[in-house]
């Protein structure tokens, strides 16, 4: 059979990264009725320790020639502690060679159930409906924050038809509902990028990154 024929039936099957793994891990772990947010990351004494593994989570009355056959790829030697410590750096803003997206990063704090602080909520609406801003030739800091002295919502860009509706369906499934003080937030942190109030949850690369979605006070007015 020809090679180049056969060459055209192979599926371009791209390997999961560590944090879509770990996340895949998670979603059998809590299936099966674990939590991983309890799970040791290290056992052993103290001149013994090492990472845990995937076996070692697995609570006394597990089958778990049961659950290898319920998930075939499940490795039981996948280092879940370490993992599980990378996880942690990741969300407190430490994710150098990790390639993590906004709905990577959301599903980790929920399986971690981490707040994000005010600021760090903000920044990632932002980074979701940035390109539908750019799309239309609009800019995020000549919003109209205020009006009839209410801020607006995020429910209001959907009635201006600024967000498409793969945006708005992101922005759901991250937890960001109609209501979110949109206006206020960001009224509030133009006073942070003032250098008015401090936010210590947020690096200086992130203030930086969220002044030039929303500009500063004196340049951008609330209303018009």
């Amino acid at each position: 059979m020809d090679n180049a024929f056969l060459n055209s039936l192979k599926v371009d099957i791209k390997p999961l990264s560590a944090v879509q793994e770990f996340l895949q891990i998670a979603e059998i772990l809590k299936k099966e009725g674990i939590d991983i947010s309890k799970v040791k990351q290290k056992i052993g004494g103290r001149n013994e320790q090492r990472w845990t593994v995937l076996s070692d989570a697995w609570p006394d009355g597990f089958d778990l020639r049961q659950i290898c056959t319920k998930y075939p790829n499940l490795k039981l030697d996948y280092p879940i502690g370490r993992k599980i410590n990378e996880m942690s750096k990741i969300l407190n803003g430490n994710s150098k060679g990790y390639k993590i997206s906004d709905e990577e990063m959301a599903k980790l704090q929920k399986l971690f159930e981490r707040k994000k602080s005010a600021n760090k909520e903000l920044l990632q609406v932002l980074r979701i409906i940035s390109p539908d801003f750019t799309a239309k030739a609009e800019s995020i800091k000549d919003l109209v924050l205020r009006t009839n002295g209410k801020a607006i919502t995020l429910g209001q860009l959907y009635y201006d038809s600024f967000i498409s509706s793969h945006t708005r369906d992101l922005l759901k499934q991250m937890g960001y509902e109609h209501d979110f003080p949109l206006g206020q937030r960001i009224i509030r942190a133009r006073r942070l990028v003032d250098g008015k109030i401090k936010d210590d949850s947020l690096s200086n690369e992130e203030k930086e990154e969220l002044k030039s979605y929303i500009g500063i006070s004196r340049k951008y007015s609330i209303e018009k």
